[in-house]
């Protein structure tokens, strides 16, 4: 359930037109948007490899509670989405991750991870 999700790692690779439609899909699936955080501007286009490079730098955020400083700005349209580390972001609540993953060349993907709780 869309309910379910705790944070969304969003592309947002700073295409105007392209972040805030993103955004705009996302708000008609969620209700209310979780957090987002967006990694391109701390990794830039890694091509074939961003979704991989993404999901593991996302996996390490969360194992640590520490985020890297992105100065990244989305456009007006965007305003109220969360994309960088300007705020803490509690990892310690964060159990289901939805992650979008666009890579260069038309490979888009989408995973949902779940923490696992021994």
């Amino acid at each position: 359930l869309a309910s379910d999700i705790d944070l969304i790692k969003i592309q947002a690779a700073g295409s105007p037109v392209n972040d805030a439609l993103e955004i705009v899909v996302l708000r008609r699936v969620f209700e209310v948007l979780p957090p987002c955080v967006s990694f391109k501007s701390t990794l830039g286009h890694t091509l074939g490899a961003s979704c991989v490079a993404e999901t593991a730098l996302l996996l390490a955020c969360l194992a640590r509670g520490v985020w890297p400083q992105l100065n990244y700005t989305l456009e007006p349209e965007v305003e109220g989405v969360m994309v960088c580390s300007d705020r803490p972001l509690a990892a310690s609540g964060v159990e289901t991750v939805l992650l979008v993953g666009l890579g260069f060349g038309g490979g888009h993907s989408v995973l949902i991870l779940k923490r696992h709780r021994a």
